[in-house]
């Protein structure tokens, strides 16, 4: 059993996770994952929450 862990591999992982760890940015990859496109406007009518906050929270969608 390899019990050895490539810190450099734990930065890239937890980079990852610190990147999406906000809740509407779970909310975009939750509703992405059950409808694979969306415009910016159906991605704030799912989460609920203004469009200008979207561009904020995820700069590359819409």
């Amino acid at each position: 059993m390899n019990t050895v862990m490539d810190f450099e591999k734990c930065e890239k992982m937890a980079f990852v996770l610190k990147t999406i760890a906000h809740p509407i940015r779970i909310g975009i990859v939750a509703l992405l994952t059950r409808n694979k496109v969306l415009f910016a406007n159906e991605i704030c009518e799912g989460i609920k929450c203004e469009q200008s906050l979207i561009h904020i929270i995820w700069p590359q969608c819409g």
